[in-house]
């Protein structure tokens, strides 16, 4: 579901430590406190408006008790604008720091945690005339901290001390994460056990993944840059990385930067959730956990740090006082020396407190790049009311939410409300400490419009408070009138039928998506569509009796599988949910078992004893009878659902209030609805449950109190439903599913649409645009569509489907329903058996080409590697037989490959189980031919410099390639994600140098999960499928990563391939950024090799710029091998294109068209122009390549080069990417594109 508008409002608190601000002429100070950084004194004093340069600075205006001496003044600035889109929408509860606002003054003689104070004259604002301050003494106390910035952040941290209450920190770190980190940390160094609370008060939208919160940690790792803390794995011996060990717990955002560029939606929902990181080793990578779920109360939310010995706890809390469990860090398990695997204690002394890092590198939106970020942390608790944030904004008003302080609560008597600077009449109602105040306009607002607030009252201390504000509507659907039934529903209640099938929907199955939990996939087994392969039909509905003899009739839905007496889990009996026979009225309802459930299978799952408690579809059919308003309404589920409202109902095609589509334990959705007309409406609730825990609840919201009622639930203010009505002509089902992704090749598309009050009369359908004739059969008032492809849909295919069909209504109503389906990916099963001579090659059973050879057992076909094994505990050598650039280690020692090169540290190659153990994972079962591949394992954490040799007697002949990759790191199906090189070393095996001849591109889209593999196709340069050929007894392949987690390579013998491009030059710019930098004196080259067919050189005809050029070309055949060469003249600098076409001697011949569009770049190519590549400088101290001098320069001489610091280049930043000239030492290498 796309994200809804930002719902966030602050407010201004009453907070020890921090005044109110009265805007006005004056000009005030804010707040004065001190922190160290570096070896400075910072005294950091706050005014209430930007303050001129001149008067601000002068040293004399800053008068200080005895000792202390002003060195230094200077103005802060580079701070968020406050006209910023994410500042409007989520303004700090205690007001920020702007530019200019803040003096921060170097002082001398002020000791750490001194009570000090200071006379501040003279200064004025900005203002015309300007206001010159008043005298004013402040008395401060030295806070005691200092701050420091790891990493090398574009743009460096600020840190405002505000007083002794806490901090306001800025930051643009890129990263806390794997091990880099660009955080500013506030600290204290604190030997021995130390117990640290503080309080999140507010942060900024910033990434998904922002870390605002409390840390502990060895080292400050402050300036060191990327190369520094990670380390260099690619030289020998491997430098170990100095990213510090360290333990924190943050909240994350509630919103943040969308981490998708435009056209996508500047901001998305913030992950909003507690997170605990921990890097356990030096240079090692960064994990995360959280014991306890809930989202962070702001500006409450508490976080604690405490070290006991050699274990680190961390918790957050709502109160400062109550505290749940964040993660315990245990010394002699957790703690580790640099290899991963020694337990090493954590040092005795560390830097503890408050850090923040906003993690940008997450941001694709402009208006989040570029920028510092606010955290404001506080050491104190709130001691009067306050607002709780976010602020709850509706279709037609606000509900507010204020806390009571300890010993200090609200006078509801008091409160008073504006909004948009109008006096209203607020419905203010008290449930234990919280104080709801809503207000609700007689007709919506505008979605996306702006509008503000302005709150009074008084608290029982007799303090007066306010808060102001601004927010917008969020985006919300509004009901058609139309859809109202004409006559009232009858027969109170709501109407369930349920199908569970004995079959595990989302299973490892290989066409079977690995997420059985979606909206799609819940349409289709409702509609019928998921088929037993053994019977050709639809699973048959296993549920019990009551439910296969048609609808039941239910009062409310607060279903909860655990109240099956049978319930196969240790939680039986428990409720669960918002509505519990314990909770206090109005949600004092007792939980339900589900109806029709336990059916009467045997569950496959074996967790369920046999109990078939799993793999369930519901649909609930009512008539809600809604007046004209706003409306809030919730599902809390495990698993998903999707709620619609038609015309006539059930339709799938309804439309949508509210869904989740996916797997989860009992949570709530809640969404916004308008109603303009009194009427009795068709609901649709559909609700799914894959495996596990079992539960259903819907129910509406109170938008004055937030109180929670059951749809018809008994009570007078709870929303009526009836389960009988008459409507109008709706559609029943839809095969596939709308949006199902794993269709089959021989997809029928079929529709039922059933007739009502009204009837359904003309039917069109078209697919992919082009409209087709499907067949319609009409049987007294349901009517069949059904349209079957005659050539099939290709494999890996997305197609679209249109809908266009007329209703009987006065003037006639012609509906359009759009849909989409995708044809599954290609999956084992479709490839030829071993024994047509596909062949298989396992990712981890890579060379080992200085120990025992290649094993016999993995050139015998089936190779099952759960019972072979055959290079279990086998070395290998880096940069001979692979190459791993990183250290991202999955277990230790290295499971599998256990000695030599993969199980030392920074060389490892990252062998993980990719069995079922792991969710989501798939091939992992029969492959073709009636084999298993059981105990599998996949190479994990890989990026596009690792590659792995496989030495093979594969049989002569003519293949493709095909490769098992997954992606979680992508949405499913984001373009590009997944691929990888295939290429045969020629020569030098078993060396260092190493002759490689490239066979094709592995490219593919996400697969969505790790572990979770799709078949990715091997391509041409082209585009086509590649294919090779297969000649000497002994080959060996390299198969190097671009992306992706990496299982298995297959070869599959093929046939009829005509001749293939497969080289070419210049690239299009479509294939490479490269392509928009050919120089104007570039040579049309292309490489066409035989396969099946032969080229037929006579036929070989070339185009430049729609010019016949063949005359001048250069065509030549030697055996298999076609090659064309043209000289253009000097090109123009811009875009130039060409055009290869030929035929082969195939019957029927066939002939062939390979073109592109190129830039020439004007600057380069010129004659006599001498090339200097940036990456080729000298190597050996002064030392060069002679070739490298000689023009036509096309790179590369220098490659595995090294050089000296100092004489031959300088560098210290050492970002590095892929190495070109490695043996640089880690601070001083070079970053290469």
């Amino acid at each position: 579901m796309k994200t809804q508008a930002a719902k966030i409002l602050a407010s201004l608190l009453l907070i020890t430590g921090f005044s109110n601000v009265t805007l006005t002429a004056q000009l005030t100070v804010k707040s004065v406190g001190s922190v160290r950084h570096d070896a400075n004194t910072q005294v950091t004093i706050v005014f209430s408006a930007p303050v001129e340069q001149t008067s601000a600075t002068t040293f004399g205006n800053y008068t200080f008790s005895a000792g202390i001496t002003v060195t230094g003044a200077s103005l802060m600035t580079g701070l968020p604008p406050a006209n910023s889109i994410d500042i409007v929408l989520n303004p700090a509860p205690n007001g920020r720091v702007f530019d200019n606002e803040c003096v921060v003054l170097t002082v001398s003689g002020l000791a750490a945690d001194a009570a000090a104070s200071v006379t501040i004259q003279n200064v004025q604002d900005r203002a015309t005339p300007p206001n010159t301050i008043a005298a004013t003494n402040i008395n401060f106390k030295d806070s005691g901290y200092a701050w420091a910035e790891s990493g090398t952040p574009a743009i460096a941290g600020k840190v405002v001390a505000v007083g002794t209450n806490g901090f306001d920190i800025f930051s643009a770190g890129s990263a806390q994460w794997a091990n880099y980190d660009e955080v500013v940390m506030v600290y204290k160094q604190v030997t021995g056990d130390f117990d640290l609370q503080a309080r999140v008060e507010f942060q900024d939208f910033s990434s998904h993944w922002a870390s605002a919160g409390v840390m502990a940690r060895e080292s400050l790792n402050e300036r060191e840059n990327s190369a520094t803390q990670q380390g260099d794995a690619s030289v020998d011996p491997p430098i170990v990385g100095t990213a510090s060990r360290y333990a924190d717990v943050h909240p994350n955002p509630v919103q943040d930067f969308n981490q998708t560029g435009p056209p996508a939606p500047i901001f998305e929902a913030g992950n909003n959730l507690w997170e605990s990181h921990i890097r356990r080793s030096t240079g090692g990578q960064t994990g995360s956990d959280n014991a306890t779920v809930n989202t962070p109360p702001y500006p409450n939310a508490w976080v604690r740090i405490q070290r006991t010995g050699g274990d680190i706890h961390t918790f957050h809390g709502a109160d400062g006082i109550n505290w749940d469990p964040a993660a315990d860090r245990v010394d002699g398990t957790d703690w580790l020396d640099t290899d991963g695997v020694t337990p090493k204690s954590l040092n005795q002394t560390l830097y503890v407190g408050p850090a923040f890092s906003p993690e940008t590198v997450n941001i694709q939106q402009p208006a989040g790049q570029n920028r510092m970020f606010l955290y404001q942390v506080r050491f104190s608790p709130i001691t009067v009311p306050y607002l709780r944030l976010p602020v709850d904004a509706n279709p037609c008003g606000v509900l507010l939410l204020v806390e009571d302080a300890t010993g200090v609560s609200v006078n509801t008597s008091s409160v008073r409300l504006t909004f948009d600077g109008n006096s209203v009449t607020p419905n203010v109602s008290k449930s234990g400490t919280t104080t709801r105040i809503g207000y609700r306009a007689a007709t919506p607002f505008p979605a996306g419009s702006s509008h503000s607030i302005g709150l009074t009252l008084t608290n029982t201390a007799g303090d007066p408070q306010s808060f102001q504000n601004s927010f917008i509507i969020p985006a919300y659907p509004t009901i058609p009138a139309s859809y109202a039934i004409p006559t009232a529903a009858t027969d109170p209640g709501l109407k369930a039928q349920v199908y569970q099938i004995d079959f595990l929907r989302g299973s490892a199955l290989e066409i079977v998506p690995f997420d059985g939990n979606t909206i799609a996939n819940a349409e289709q087994q409702w509609a019928r569509g998921l088929v037993d392969p053994n019977t050709g039909q639809p699973y048959p509905n296993v549920a019990n009796s009551a439910a296969q003899a048609g609808p039941i009739n239910v009062d409310y839905i607060n279903w909860n599988g655990a109240m099956d007496v049978g319930w196969p889990d240790n939680d039986q009996g428990l409720e669960i949910g918002d509505f519990r026979s314990t909770n206090s009225p109005p949600m004092d309802i007792l939980d339900l078992p589900i109806p029709g459930i336990p059916g009467t299978a045997s569950d496959p799952d074996p967790n369920n004893a046999g109990r078939a408690v799993d793999n369930i579809v519901a649909e609930i059919e009512t008539y809600l009878h809604l007046a004209p308003g706003c409306y809030r309404m919730g599902v809390n589920s495990d698993d998903g659902f999707k709620c619609t409202i038609a015309p006539g109902a059930p339709d799938p095609f309804g439309l949508v209030l509210g869904s989740f589509s996916g797997g989860r334990g009992s949570s709530d959705t809640i969404f916004d609805f308008v109603v303009t007309t009194d009427g009795y409406y068709p609901f649709r609730l559909l609700w799914w449950q894959g495996n596990g825990g079992a539960n259903l609840e819907w129910f509406t919201v109170n938008l004055d109190t937030g109180e929670k009622l059951l749809i018809n639930q008994n009570d007078p203010n709870s929303i009526k439903a009836f389960r009988t009505g008459r409507g109008r002509a709706f559609v029943q089902s839809l095969l596939p599913a709308d949006g199902f992704t794993v269709a089959p090749t021989n997809a029928p598309i079929t529709i039922v649409l059933k007739d009502d009050l009204t009837t359904v009369g003309s039917i069109a359908l078209s697919i992919d645009g082009a409209q087709v004739t499907p067949v319609i059969n009409k049987s007294g008032a349901t009517t069949t569509v059904t349209y079957s492809s005659p050539s099939g849909y290709p494999l890996q295919t997305k197609h679209t489907g249109t809908l266009v069909w007329s209703e009987s209504t006065t003037p006639q109503t012609l509906w359009t329903n759009n849909f989409t389906f995708t044809v599954r990916l290609l999956a084992p099963h479709d490839l030829p058996s071993y024994t047509a001579g596909t062949f298989w090659i396992e990712a981890e059973d890579f060379d080992n080409f200085a120990g025992a050879g290649v094993p016999a057992a993995v050139n015998t076909m089936p190779y099952d590697v759960g019972v072979s094994m055959s290079y279990d505990g086998a070395g290998a050598t880096l940069g001979v037989d692979y190459f791993n650039n990183d250290n991202l280690e999955n277990t230790k020692p290295t499971t599998y490959r256990s000695t030599g090169d993969p199980n030392t540290a920074f060389r490892s190659v990252d062998v993980a189980g990719g069995g079922n153990n792991e969710i989501g994972s798939n091939f992992q079962i029969r492959r073709p031919g009636g084999y298993d591949m059981t105990a599998n394992y996949k190479i994990g954490w890989g990026d596009n410099a690792d590659w792995y040799n496989y030495t093979r007697n594969i049989p002569a002949g003519l293949y493709t390639a095909f490769v098992a990759l997954s992606d979680g790191g992508d949405a499913l199906g984001t373009p590009n994600a997944m691929g990888g090189t295939l290429s045969i070393v020629t020569s030098g095996v078993g060396t260092t140098n190493q002759t490689l001849k490239a066979l094709g591109t592995f490219n593919g889209p996400s697969s969505g999960a790790w572990s979770y593999n799709n078949l990715v196709p091997l391509y041409a340069p082209d585009g086509s499928q590649a294919a090779f050929k297969i000649t000497n007894p002994a080959t060996t392949l390299r198969f190097a990563l671009r992306a992706g987690d990496y299982d298995w390579l297959t070869l599959v013998p093929v046939t009829g391939i005509a001749p293939n491009v497969i080289a070419a030059s210049p690239l299009a710019n479509t294939d490479t950024a490269a392509a928009s930098a050919v120089p104007r004196d570039a040579k049309i080259r292309f490489t066409i090799e035989d396969f099946s067919t032969a080229t037929v050189v006579n036929s070989v005809k070339l185009f430049f710029d729609g010019n016949d050029v063949t005359s001048t070309a250069s065509i030549a055949k030697n055996a298999d091998i076609t090659t064309v060469t043209y000289v253009p003249s000097l090109m123009a600098g811009g875009p130039h294109n060409y055009e290869l076409r030929f035929t082969d001697n195939g019957s029927p011949a066939v002939t062939q068209t390979n073109k592109a569009t190129f830039t020439v770049s004007a600057a380069m190519g010129t004659t006599g122009q001498f090339l200097i590549e940036a990456e080729d400088f000298d190597t050996g101290g002064g030392q060069t390549v002679a070739l490298a001098s000689t023009m036509p320069y096309l790179g590369g001489l220098y490659a595995s080069t090294g050089a000296v610091l100092n004489i031959d280049y300088f560098d210290t930043d050492a970002r590095d990417s892929q190495p070109y000239r490695g043996g640089f030492p880690a601070g001083q290498s070079m970053r290469y594109g």
